[in-house]
C-alpha cells in the first residue's frame, strides 16, 4: 500500500516553525541569515541559538509576506 503525497492544502496547514520538517531551501535561508547576523557583529559575542531563532523569524516573515 502506498501513501499519497499531501495535497497543497494539507501541506499549507502544517506549522512552518518545525525546522526538522522544513524544506532544505528554508533551512538554508535560515542558516545563511544566522551566519550574516554573526558576521555583522564580527563573530564576537552573541548566541548561535538566538541568531538562528531571529533568522528563522526573519525568513518566515519574508516567506509569509511573499505569499
Amino acid at each position: 500500500m502506498t501513501t499519497a503525497a499531501p495535497t497543497a492544502q494539507e501541506h499549507s496547514d502544517r506549522p512552518a516553525r518545525h525546522a526538522d520538517h522544513a524544506p532544505d531551501w528554508h533551512r538554508q535561508m535560515i542558516r545563511e541569515a544566522a551566519y550574516f547576523r554573526a558576521e555583522a557583529r564580527g563573530f564576537v559575542g552573541g548566541d548561535p541559538v538566538e541568531d538562528w531563532l531571529a533568522a528563522e523569524a526573519e525568513i518566515d516573515a519574508l516567506v509569509s509576506a511573499a505569499r
